[in-house]
C-alpha cells in the first residue's frame, strides 16, 4: 500500500518507504557489515549478489520501458522520436548481441565477479569501454535525476543548485569511481594488463575515500546551510559518497551491494512511483 504524502515533504514518498527503496544501498551495505560480525560476511555478499542479480537485473530493465508505454503522456513523447528513442536502441542492442556472440574472445585472467578481470580482445575491446563508460553517465544520471526530485519537493532551488548537484554525481561517479575500481584491480577489463599493479588499500585506494569522504561532507554541510533542508538529500547525496568509498575499501564484499543493486532497486521504485502517481491522477 503506498503511504500519501504532501506536495511540500521533503520525502518522495515517507521516510520509511524512501528508506527502503531509494537508500537501499546503506541498509544492504549495514546488513552485510552486521553479518561479518558472526563470520557470515562472505556468505552473506554471495546471497546478496544471487538475490539481486537474477531478482532484480532484469526487473531493473523492464521497469522503465513499461513505465513508459504504459503512461499515455511518456507515449506522446516518443511516438515523434522512435528513430531516436526506439529503433536506434534495438539496433544498438541487436547489433552489440551479434558482436559478441561471434566476433569477441575473451581471456578471463582471474575471479569471474561480472566484469571484474575479464580481458576483451578485438572489437570486444571497443564494446566493453563503450558499455563501461555509458553505464557510469546512466549511474551519474540516476544520481543527479534522485537528487532533482528531492530539489523539487523543496523551495528555492536555483540553476547554481543544479549545476552543483550535476558536478557532485560527476565527479564521484565518473572520476573517482574508476579509480575506486582500479585500486582493487577490479572491472577495468584490458587496462588491468596495461596499468601498474595497484597496492590494496594502498595510498591511492585511501585518497579516493578522503576526497569521497570531503566532497560528500561539503555536500551536506552546503545542503544543511540552506534556508528548507532536506534529510532525504542529505541521505542521498551520502549514498553516493559511500559508492565511491566502498569501491576503493571492499569492492567485492561491499560494492556490488551499495553501487549496483542500489541502482535497481531506485529504478524500479521511480518506475512504480510514476505508475502509482498517473493512476492516482497526481502530476
Amino acid at each position: 500500500m503506498v503511504e500519501s504524502h504532501s506536495r511540500t515533504d521533503s520525502w518522495l514518498v515517507s521516510p520509511r518507504w524512501d528508506a527502503f527503496w531509494m537508500f537501499s544501498g546503506l541498509w544492504l551495505v549495514a546488513l552485510i557489515g552486521l553479518s561479518s560480525l558472526f563470520g557470515f560476511a562472505h556468505p552473506a555478499a554471495g546471497a546478496v549478489f544471487l538475490a539481486g542479480f537474477f531478482l532484480l537485473w532484469g526487473g531493473h530493465l523492464l521497469s522503465p520501458i513499461l513505465c513508459v508505454w504504459a503512461e499515455p503522456g511518456l507515449r506522446a513523447q516518443i511516438r515523434p522520436n522512435r528513430m531516436r528513442l526506439v529503433v536506434f536502441p534495438l539496433l544498438l542492442i541487436v547489433g552489440s548481441a551479434v558482436i559478441g556472440a561471434f566476433g569477441i574472445r575473451i581471456a578471463v585472467n582471474g575471479s569471474a565477479h561480472l566484469l571484474a578481470n575479464e580481458s576483451y580482445h578485438g572489437v570486444g575491446q571497443v564494446l566493453f569501454f563503450g558499455f563501461l563508460g555509458w553505464n557510469l553517465w546512466h549511474f551519474a544520471a540516476q544520481h543527479f535525476g534522485v537528487l532533482s526530485l528531492y530539489r523539487a519537493r523543496m523551495e528555492g532551488s536555483t540553476p547554481t543548485d543544479r549545476r552543483l548537484d550535476r558536478w557532485f554525481c560527476n565527479v564521484c561517479t565518473l572520476g573517482l569511481l574508476p579509480i575506486a575500481w582500479f585500486t582493487q584491480s577490479a572491472r577495468l577489463g584490458t587496462l588491468m594488463d596495461f596499468l601498474p599493479q595497484p597496492v590494496p588499500m594502498g595510498f591511492l585506494a585511501r585518497m579516493v575515500i578522503v576526497l569521497a569522504g570531503f566532497l560528500t561532507l561539503a555536500a551536506v554541510i552546503r545542503e544543511w546551510g540552506r534556508p528548507r533542508r532536506s534529510a532525504a538529500r542529505t541521505i542521498y547525496l551520502t549514498s553516493i559518497g559511500a559508492q565511491t568509498a566502498f569501491g576503493a575499501w571492499s569492492y567485492n564484499l561491499y560494492h556490488f551491494a551499495v553501487f549496483t543493486m542500489a541502482h535497481w532497486i531506485v529504478a524500479i521504485a521511480l518506475g512504480a512511483r510514476i505508475r502509482s502517481e498517473s493512476r492516482d491522477g497526481s502530476t
